[in-house]
């Protein structure tokens, strides 16, 4: 698929979804999740095994995000793992970062490094904290934003495209 016939599916993905704001704002954030794997790249050593998404918390993205369970990411197949500690994360491709779990976001970020995985938060400031992606409100809708230096020290590369839709923060 050509770069701006993938613009165009998340340009109209992301307006779709600001209409439907009425929705569980889970199923939305499921949403953006799944199409963020397909404008993000990680390093060939993330390409084998199971694509990892994991979920730090309680929060429920688990149950909106359980239909991709067994879809796959190029050739990984996904997996939807509920983390109740930091110690447990282990190999996560993403890592999502629950509203109760914000005060750890700077260590989570550190443990990603290990194994080159996006966090994505849902909380206030967490893009400066640690998050390589967060989830705001504004004039109620659902925007992200994105600190690319929390991303290049994952060792993860975030399309242009993707960039141009969110909300560049450092």
């Amino acid at each position: 698929m050509n770069k701006k016939l993938q613009y165009l599916l998340i340009l109209i993905l992301v307006l779709g979804l600001q209409q439907s704001f009425a929705q569980s704002k889970y199923k939305i954030y499921a949403g953006f999740v799944n199409h963020f794997t397909k404008f993000v790249q990680w390093p060939a050593s993330a390409k084998s095994g199971d694509f990892i998404i994991a979920i730090v918390g309680n929060s429920p993205i688990a149950t909106e995000l359980q239909p991709l369970n067994g879809k796959t990411v190029g050739a990984q197949t996904i997996a939807i793992k509920v983390i109740t500690s930091i110690s447990a994360i282990q190999d996560a491709h993403i890592i999502f970062v629950a509203e109760g779990q914000t005060g750890a976001v700077a260590d989570i970020s550190k443990k990603a490094k290990d194994f080159n995985a996006l966090v994505i938060a849902e909380s206030p400031g967490a893009a400066q904290k640690g998050a390589d992606i967060n989830f705001v409100e504004i004039d109620g809708k659902i925007k992200f934003e994105i600190n690319s230096s929390n991303a290049d020290s994952h060792s993860i590369k975030i399309s242009s495209e993707l960039k141009k839709l969110g909300i560049a923060v450092e």
